[in-house]
């Protein structure tokens, strides 16, 4: 099971995961943390934000698709 399923169907939250992606064709090491996005009482989405750990540039957010 992924993250973005916990996140968005058991409601798991997770904060400063240590992970890498790749930006700019680069692989670059990220810290990202995710929560469930509620829309009243019903979970509708995952909120991601993620910080580069080299530059410690300031979050950013990405809501990621959830599945149908």
């Amino acid at each position: 099971m992924n993250d973005e399923y916990k996140v968005i169907h058991e409601g798991v939250t997770f904060q400063n995961v240590h992970g890498n992606c790749i930006s700019h064709g680069e692989n670059i090491e990220i810290l990202a943390s995710k929560t469930p996005l509620y829309d009243g009482s019903t979970r509708e989405d995952c909120l991601s934000p993620i910080r580069d750990t080299l530059s410690q540039l300031p979050l950013k957010a990405s809501a990621a698709p959830h599945a149908s």
